[in-house]
């Protein structure tokens, strides 16, 4: 539609035409000067017949004064997408223009000011372009605007922006906005869907979701936070493109719950201590990960059951966590790995599951008790923690489940302990005395379940159907006899009994303390390869007539054996056997063992190996 346009009096404008002051034109089509950078203050004060206003090309227009359009009550448009230098609109610019259904704004805008700038206008739509950067207090007050699309440009909404705009249906974040205000929606009573922009930001007026706006609905796809409980007054509903759930709604207290309120999905709040509400009996997972909060409070009848993983990963601050529920049964995987600050954890329930790893790296923890079963990493890298209560019933202690816990000095096996995994205490550096109960139901522990435990110097005596121990030795049991799989290296035993059908391979690995080793008569019959490997102090060894096999390298580096060596069975082969086990051929001519050199000469095929050799050249 075209209009016949008045150009306005120049006797409207300053001096050099730069500034429009005041219009009492009654025409109603008027056309504004391409001079013309302000249009000053009640400019268009109450101007009843005005119906529209349009500039000369290249309009030079930067600011539209305060209530320049004032109860305009027949201005049906607003056309200023050719101003494309105008950079602000000021309060109540276009205050009770009741006519307006349709704002062109120009892409260098950069604020709409505060105080009803478009107070009650009828527009449906608005387009709003990527220069602005504010929408002032009660800017769209009470405005008949449907839908709107804020621009990444858009950083502030302040107090009210779009408060009572009962038409509004949807809003469109395209980006991150720094500040809300208080009641930046409220009232807007048939508002249905905020979508929000695909990065994180915090929302901190007060009142963004009430009572006035029962139909909203939140779409995310990344976190985002609110600054108090104020902001969300009532529960809402909202989804979320990371969880699959289609129930989801945000509550007052800023948890992401299932509409039935049982499951916690996610904590958007900022507040650092926290209740859970009794009826939650889930945690879902990472609901709380990377979280500032500091404590989790209960109350005594909480549901809670499940703690799924990842739940409160890397929370920093958490100090606190009641972990004596009555009705918690599952903790998930790496639930609590990295709570730097976490000191203490009991369980209340024997039933409890704690999943692989879920206190992995709680430097700060110090007292673990009422634990059943210890699975992979549990209490790896908790570098402070010193007391463990591991509890009766409890059947295993995984790998590494106590990996790098340097200040652990004392740990009680529980009789019902069937296996201890390798690597289980590994590094455990301070680790002093290791206590089984003497008669339990241990079926598989692993030779490296105490490696890198460097003061360990005591393994109870113990034994179950499958194991025994005895001065710091372990033995397996089977119908074929007993079988020696290791001897604690770090001990302070120097003398050593053995009594037993097989010395197994690294049994006395780097067993540097022993001095002395009796193999009682009528036992061992099998010397494994590198049984003894690299016991540097070993000084005296027996080879009884029981003593069938010695395979070779079983007395690996071990250069300190020296007379009295007993062997009983002189036979050449048997000799040469113990030669190629490490002993020294001369050791044995010294000990006045074998005296005839000459027939160790002869090529010699040990076990049926393809290893033929001269002993005589062999360790000279």
């Amino acid at each position: 539609m075209s209009f016949n346009y008045t150009d306005i009096n120049e006797s409207c404008y300053s001096e050099d035409g730069k500034s429009l002051s005041k219009v009492n034109d009654t025409s109603p089509h008027l056309r504004i000067s391409a001079k013309c950078e302000i249009i000053q203050d009640k400019c268009f004060y109450q101007l009843y017949s005005l119906i529209s206003f349009s500039f000369e090309e290249n309009p030079n227009l930067t600011t539209i004064g305060s209530s320049s359009f004032y109860e305009c009550e027949c201005l049906t448009i607003f056309n200023l997408s050719s101003c494309n230098g105008l950079k602000l609109i000021s309060s109540r610019a276009f205050f009770r223009c009741y006519k307006v259904s349709e704002i062109l704004f120009p892409r260098g805008l950069l604020e709409i000011q505060y105080e009803w700038c478009f107070y009650q206008s009828k527009y449906k739509s608005i387009e709003i372009h990527n220069s602005f950067t504010t929408i002032g207090v009660r800017s769209f007050f009470y405005s008949k605007i449907i839908s709107i699309k804020l621009p990444e440009s858009v950083k502030r909404i302040e107090n009210d922006g779009f408060h009572g705009c009962n038409s509004m249906i949807n809003v469109t974040f395209l980006g991150a906005i720094d500040y809300i205000g208080n009641d930046a929606f409220n009232y807007c009573d048939n508002l249905e869907l905020i979508i929000f922009p695909n990065t994180s930001m915090i929302v901190a007026g007060q009142f963004f979701i009430s009572y006035p706006s029962p139909k909203v609905r939140m779409s995310f796809t990344c976190q985002t936070f609110f600054s108090s409980f104020l902001v969300i007054y009532r529960n809402a509903n909202v989804s979320i493109s990371y969880i699959n759930k289609s129930d989801l709604i945000i509550t007052t207290q800023l948890f992401i719950m299932n509409s039935n309120q049982t499951e916690i999905y996610g904590y958007w709040g900022l507040n650092t201590g926290l209740t859970i509400p009794k009826n939650v009996t889930t945690i879902k997972e990472r609901a709380f990960e990377n979280s500032n909060i500091y404590q989790i409070n209960f109350n005594a009848d909480s549901n809670l059951s499940v703690i799924e993983n990842y739940a409160f990963r890397n929370c920093s601050n958490l100090y606190s966590f009641d972990f004596s529920l009555i009705a918690l049964n599952y903790i998930g995987n790496e639930s609590f790995k990295d709570c730097i600050k976490l000191t203490y954890v009991r369980f209340y329930s024997s039933d409890v599951v704690v999943m692989s790893n879920a206190f992995e790296n709680c430097i700060n923890l110090v007292n673990v008790s009422n634990i059943t079963n210890v699975l992979d990493g549990c209490f790896s890298g908790c570098t402070n923690l010193t007391n463990v209560e591991i509890r009766e019933r409890s059947r295993v202690i995984c790998s590494k489940s106590f990996a790098n816990c340097y200040s652990l000095e004392y740990i009680l096996i529980p009789s019902s302990v069937q296996y201890v995994s390798e690597y289980s205490f590994l590094n455990c550096i301070h680790l002093k005395s290791i206590k089984f109960i003497e008669t339990n139901s241990l079926r598989k522990i692993s030779n490296r379940s105490f490696s890198g435990c460097n003061s360990l110097q005591n393994i109870s005596n113990f034994e179950s159907d499958k194991y025994k121990c005895i001065d710091n030795t372990i033995y397996y049991k089977n119908e074929t006899g007993d079988y020696l799989t290791f001897h604690l290296n770090t001990s302070l035993d120097k003398t050593l009994f053995i009594n037993c059908s097989v010395i197994c391979s690294y049994s006395f690995n780097e067993c540097n303390n022993i001095y002395n080793i009796t193999i009682l008569p009528n036992t061992v019959s099998l010397i494994e390869k590198y049984s003894f490997n690299n016991c540097l102090n070993l000084q005296h060894i027996n080879f009884p007539l029981s003593v069938e096999t010695v395979e070779s390298h079983s007395f690996y580096e071990c250069h300190s054996i020296r007379c009295p060596l007993i062997i009983e069975n002189t036979k050449l082969d048997y000799i040469r056997m113990i030669v190629y086990s490490g002993i020294p051929r001369k050791l044995i001519f010294t000990c006045g063992v074998y005296h005839d050199t000459r027939k160790l000469e002869t090529p010699y095929i040990f076990r049926k190996a393809a290893t033929t050799f001269l002993l005589i050249l062999y360790l000279k």
